[in-house]
C-alpha cells in the first residue's frame, strides 16, 4: 500500500519467555533492519533467574510506591558516556527461592515449536535453562544487549509524513572489567516492553510497622528476599498472605520454625484443605484478629496485605477483606 507507514527497527525490552518469544517471532519474519534485545541481567530467563542470596535484605519501606524506593537515575548531560557505577539499589534480584517449582503444566511453560520435556512440575532452573538454550537455538545471541538498562524511554516526532513518530532509547551498561557505567542512546521505530511485573516489592503503610521495623531492624523481609528455611530454625514466625507465595513459604518454614507457624489470611486459598497444614495456625476467615505473645523473639515474612502491630508484647494481625 502506497500510503502504509513502515516500522523496520524494534527494539525489545527484557529476555524473559515474552521477550524471548517476541525476539523469535519479529526475526521470523525477515522483515525487520534492525532487532535488539536489551536485557539488564547477565543472561536471558527474566524472573527464572535464580540469585543464590539477597544479603543485605531487600529495605522494606512501608507505603512506598515502585517510584519512591527506585527513583529515576540522573542521566549524564552529554551523551554518549562513561561514569562511575551506580550504587543505587535498582531490585534486580528475582523472587526465585531455592525450593521453587514451576505450578502449571507444561504445555503452558513452553512454546509451541519447543515442547517444554521436562515434566509437569519442575525445579526452577529448568524453565531459566529452556529460555536460554531457545535464545541459541533459534540464533538470537546476536540480538541480545545483556546487563544493560533502559533508564529512559522518549517518543521522537518523525519530520516525514510517511513515517511514524520513533522512539529514542536512553541505555546504560555495567562493564564489569572496568568497573564503570556506560550511557548512550539508540532509536528505533518501536518498543516492545517485555520487562515484566512487580520488580520493586510493596509492603503497605500500617500503623506500627515502621517503628517496629526501627525497633527490630532485620525482622520483617518481604518474599522477595526469601531462599531457604532451614536459617529460620527455632524462630517464631508469622506469614502475611496466602496466596501462591504464602503458601508455599509457609510449607517450607513449618518443618524448620518453633512451632506454631503464624499465617494472615484474608480467604480460604484454593489449596487448602478442611484443616491448616500440621503445625500452621490461622483462622481462615476474614475480620480475624490472631495475638503471639513474646514479640522480641518473634519474626515476620510479609507477602503484602494490611497488617498492625500494637505492643512490643504481642503481634495483632488484623484481617480484613478488599485490602
Amino acid at each position: 500500500m502506497g500510503g502504509e507507514k513502515k516500522t523496520r527497527s524494534v527494539a525489545v525490552i527484557g529476555a524473559g519467555a515474552s521477550g524471548t518469544i517476541t525476539a523469535a517471532a519479529l526475526q521470523a519474519e525477515n522483515y525487520f533492519t534492525r532487532i535488539r534485545v536489551f536485557e539488564r541481567r547477565e543472561s536471558p530467563g527474566g524472573t527464572w533467574i535464580y540469585d543464590e542470596s539477597t544479603k543485605p535484605h531487600l529495605p522494606v519501606k512501608p507505603g512506598d510506591l515502585p517510584a519512591q524506593s527506585d527513583p529515576p537515575l540522573q542521566i549524564p548531560s552529554f551523551l554518549p558516556a562513561t561514569t562511575a557505577p551506580n550504587r543505587q539499589d535498582r531490585y534486580l534480584e528475582t523472587p526465585i527461592y531455592a525450593g521453587l517449582t514451576t505450578n502449571v503444566p507444561a504445555i503452558a511453560m513452553s512454546f509451541s515449536d519447543a515442547p517444554f520435556a521436562y515434566g509437569p512440575f519442575v525445579p526452577h532452573y529448568v524453565p531459566q535453562q529452556y529460555l536460554s538454550n531457545y535464545f541459541s537455538t533459534h540464533k538470537l545471541d546476536s540480538l541480545l544487549e545483556l546487563n544493560t538498562t533502559l533508564e529512559d524511554l522518549t517518543e521522537v516526532k518523525s519530520e516525514s509524513r510517511e513515517k511514524d513518530n520513533g522512539w529514542k532509547l536512553t541505555l546504560r551498561k555495567r562493564d564489569l572489567v572496568q568497573n564503570v557505567d556506560i550511557w548512550w542512546e539508540e532509536y528505533f521505530d518501536a518498543v516492545v516492553l517485555a520487562n515484566g511485573h512487580y520488580t520493586v516489592p510493596y509492603v503497605p503503610h500500617v500503623k506500627g510497622l515502621d517503628e517496629y521495623i526501627k525497633k527490630f531492624p532485620g525482622r520483617v523481609i518481604h518474599s522477595k528476599s526469601y531462599r531457604v528455611p532451614h536459617i529460620w530454625k527455632g524462630k517464631k514466625a508469622v506469614v502475611i498472605g496466602n496466596s501462591a507465595s504464602g503458601k508455599d513459604v509457609s510449607t517450607e518454614l513449618v518443618k524448620w520454625v518453633s512451632l506454631p507457624l503464624y499465617q494472615s489470611r484474608r480467604s480460604k486459598s484454593r489449596w487448602d484443605g478442611e484443616e491448616p497444614p500440621r503445625g500452621l495456625s490461622g483462622n481462615q476467615s476474614s475480620a480475624s484478629i490472631y495475638r503471639m505473645e513474646a514479640l522480641s523473639s518473634a519474626m515476620a515474612l510479609s507477602f503484602g496485605t494490611s497488617m498492625w502491630l500494637s505492643t512490643p508484647q504481642g503481634i495483632n494481625l488484623l484481617f480484613r477483606s478488599g485490602i
